[in-house]
């Protein structure tokens, strides 16, 4: 059969999009999906290592969370999947029939294998999960404040605070107390030391040449032109900006692990642990990065660039109160077909701090992996999800074209990554390079930490 751990975190996946496509949204937003991927694979791997103990067994590696579980007899790939199904299934309440038709499907595929094994791996994976789970359930998350309302959050009104966007009234601001969430696996000094510097002021030569760059990349095109090529190339590829029939970024990163791991032949247990590294990366990254937010809270470019003040005594020939930025894609006829700018401060991006999470954890797992070779270098094609041929734009109509891009580096991800939101002028550069620094240091610290081999 496929590998466990692949054939659950497509499920997951689909649960993803599938949250951000009807309502009510059980794990919306960037945030919350990010840690409902981490926690089904955080049950996962642990499942997988504890359940090799049965009968003497030597797990493969380190678990993080539930070493002190017996596992009895358990086949490990059964735990995975009963590990998975326990926490998807009580995080996306309204997709039970969907994990409950996939977890037939799965046990179907292990028909060979001992039967009773097979039970007990599902019965010890749901163990593992509600050990998980129970963990989770004092983090912190269910404050009510974290949740896309107005409930008790005040914009501070000044020169280079965070506002509303004013072509998207009623969004609301997502995520303020997020960054008090308990992270999964650094210790709260390791969170606050992954912090970003503070952003450029908006006098600072900085912040105007970030401020041009913005102006000129990220603008909306005029009536009856197109997006430029870099705009959807790189923009819209990586968007993935919670809406439906998409998803949120952890889900796009996702599937390019998928893709790495594929041409790097994985085995299960590289799988698990692969998965497990960068999904927990992307949950910590989210805490630290939402933490940043709302401390510095920096206005985005739609708010910045239309109140700009003048400069050194001049009037400056970008001021214009009238720009209006490309978006985050309402794809599929989302957001009542109007792109937007998401509803919380710019610095820092967090696309950028999830994506340099993932994927520096993804390069620390291959460093680990083989030492011969170089961490960086990779040759895998990837459609997004944005580009395939299907997706429509805001319009729900216009079907955007099939672009299949090609990588050869990680790092050149991390940067078309962090680039892509400037091009949607929904942040300035200098948002991406403190989500890209708080990134790197997360995904660093759960790659050398968690499920390393005994």
């Amino acid at each position: 059969m496929q590998s466990a751990a692949l054939f659950w975190n497509d499920v997951a996946l689909e649960a993803n999009k599938e949250d951000h496509t009807n309502t009510p949204q059980e794990a919306g937003g960037p945030t919350y999906s990010a840690r409902a991927l981490a926690l089904a694979h955080a049950a996962m791997a642990d499942a997988f290592t504890n359940a090799h103990r049965a009968d003497g067994g030597k797990a493969p590696f380190k678990p993080a969370f539930t070493e002190h579980l017996p596992p009895g007899q358990a086949l490990p790939a059964a735990a995975i999947g009963g590990a998975a199904h326990a926490v998807l299934s009580f995080i996306h309440k309204r997709q039970q029939p969907f994990f409950n038709a996939n977890l037939t499907t799965f046990v179907q595929q292990l028909a060979g294998a001992n039967q009773q094994a097979v039970q007990g791996g599902l019965a010890f994976g749901k163990t593992v999960a509600q050990a998980i789970l129970d963990r989770a359930a004092t983090d912190g998350s269910n404050d009510p404040t974290n949740s896309n309302n107005r409930s008790g959050y005040v914009p501070g009104g000044l020169n280079g605070m965070h506002a509303p966007d004013p072509l998207n009234p009623g969004q609301g601001y997502y995520g303020w107390h997020y960054g008090n969430v308990r992270p999964m696996a650094l210790e709260r000094r390791d969170a606050l030391a992954a912090l970003p510097p503070p952003p450029p002021q908006t006098h600072e030569k900085r912040y105007l040449k970030d401020y041009v760059e913005v102006y000129r990349d990220g603008r909306k095109p005029e009536p009856r032109s197109r997006p430029t090529d870099e705009q959807v190339r790189v923009g819209i590829f990586w968007a993935y900006d919670g809406v439906k029939g998409i998803g949120t970024p952890p889900r796009l990163y996702n599937q390019i692990l998928r893709e790495v791991g594929k041409a790097d032949g994985l085995s299960e247990a590289e799988w698990v642990v692969l998965l497990a590294q960068a999904n927990i990366a992307m949950s910590d990254a989210g805490i630290v990065a939402w933490q940043a937010k709302f401390l510095y809270n920096v206005w985005r470019p739609i708010v910045g660039v239309r109140q700009h003040v003048e400069i050194s005594g001049r009037s400056d020939e970008q001021q214009d109160p009238n720009w209006e930025p490309l978006g985050a894609p309402a794809s599929n006829g989302s957001n009542n077909g109007k792109n937007f700018t998401p509803p919380f401060p710019a610095y820092p991006s967090g696309h950028a701090t999830f994506g340099a999470a993932c994927f520096t954890a993804l390069k620390r797992f291959r460093q680990q992996r083989n030492h011969r070779a170089d961490p960086d270098r990779i040759d895998i094609k990837f459609v997004s999800d944005e580009l395939n041929g299907i997706t429509t734009d805001a319009d729900g109509v216009t079907v955007r074209p099939r672009i299949e891009q090609h990588f050869r580096s990680i790092d050149a991800m991390i940067e078309a990554n962090l680039v892509s939101r400037v091009l949607l002028g929904v942040h300035w550069r200098f948002d991406g390079d403190g989500g890209k620094e708080s990134g790197v240091k997360v995904g660093q610290q759960v790659a050398d930490t968690l499920y390393r081999k005994h």
